[in-house]
């Protein structure tokens, strides 16, 4: 994922996990930006879903996001966020589609129209007007 943000251009800011580990907040607002449910966001063949029976229905998604948050290993990985939303980095067409749907609409209206910027954060909801391509990238 890097090396294709990287090679197309994007500035982004990658967080490790395991490192600076995700809050609650931060999982929820993610697992929101995504339209996802926790469990569609596990990880099934790492060990730990194993250990922990997650393929059970017994857990709520709380209980879930919980569980993430203390085993890391049990998210989906990468996940790229753009101002409200935010996708799987796998397969890469998802990034893709993140982030170049909105720029081929902004250049072909430059194009057409002669508007004086062409890099935008956000969704057609939000447009912001940015020097750079900026998105966020988890591990």
């Amino acid at each position: 994922m890097n090396r294709f943000l990287t090679e197309n251009g994007f500035d982004f800011s990658k967080v490790n996990y395991y490192i600076e580990p995700l809050t609650k907040e931060k999982l929820k607002e993610l697992l929101g930006k995504m339209k996802l449910t926790p469990r569609d966001l596990l990880r099934t063949s790492e060990p730990i879903y194993k250990e922990l029976n997650l393929r059970t229905g017994e857990f709520s998604d709380d209980e879930i996001v919980d569980l993430m948050i203390k085993h890391p290993d049990l998210i989906q990985r990468p996940i790229v966020e753009r101002g409200k939303r935010a996708v799987l980095g796998r397969p890469t067409e998802n990034v893709k589609e993140l982030l170049w749907t909105w720029n081929f609409v902004l250049r072909a209206l430059y194009l057409v129209f002669g508007f004086g910027s062409l890099a935008f954060e956000g969704s057609p909801e939000d447009l912001r007007p940015k020097t750079k391509n900026q998105v966020q990238s988890t591990k």
